[in-house]
């Protein structure tokens, strides 16, 4: 009993900071395209900023940026999932869930979801961010499962054995993951 209570306690231990890693490192790359994006604004003539003004008028979402933004948190996801492994393993998976490239897309649709969130609930309550960051990334998360389920017949990832899953598509802990990367990524 005391040998599965501590492998028990393990692999949350272990699942925790995998987490942990992977919030800094999105928060990370997220903030130094965010900061790309700004200071290329800065450059920009004054006439470009009145045109991009007219096609934007909050100034601060555009494709481009947004496109960027799911490049690099796909392939950052895709990079934190294979160093995990690595750690956990002991070598590496293949994690991409394209036919080409270092990409894992639920990570890239995470990532905007988060930053277009940010951008549009920057001013709320804490609280209120929190929830609404957890609500998205599990809203994505359980999303991307049922569409990559029914659409391809394969699965990658399964939260059936942690407690207070649904469909072990989303679990609570992962919920909690996406407010606390919502919240990093806004600080």
């Amino acid at each position: 009993l005391l040998m599965s209570q501590n492998k028990i306690y393990c692999n949350f231990t272990c699942v925790t900071l995998k987490y942990i890693i992977q919030v800094y490192a999105v928060t990370f790359v997220t903030s130094s395209v965010r900061r790309c994006v700004f200071k290329r604004s800065s450059i920009m003539s004054e006439e470009t900023k009145v045109e991009q003004k007219a096609s934007n008028p909050n100034g601060r979402l555009n494709l481009t940026s947004l496109f960027w933004l799911f490049m690099f948190g796909s392939a950052l996801g895709f990079v934190c999932e294979g160093i995990w492994d690595i750690l956990r393993l002991g070598y590496w998976r293949n994690h991409s869930s394209l036919v080409w490239g270092p990409f894992c897309i639920v990570y890239g649709l995470g990532a905007v979801a988060v930053y277009v969130l940010a951008q549009m609930f920057h001013s709320k309550n804490i609280i209120i961010q929190v929830l609404i960051y957890m609500a998205a990334g599990t809203l994505v998360e359980y999303l991307a499962s049922v569409f990559q389920e029914v659409c391809f017949g394969s699965v990658s990832w399964d939260y059936s054995k942690h407690q207070f899953n649904l469909n072990g598509r989303v679990s609570l802990f992962m919920t909690f993951i996406w407010g606390v990367l919502g919240i990093a990524f806004v600080k």
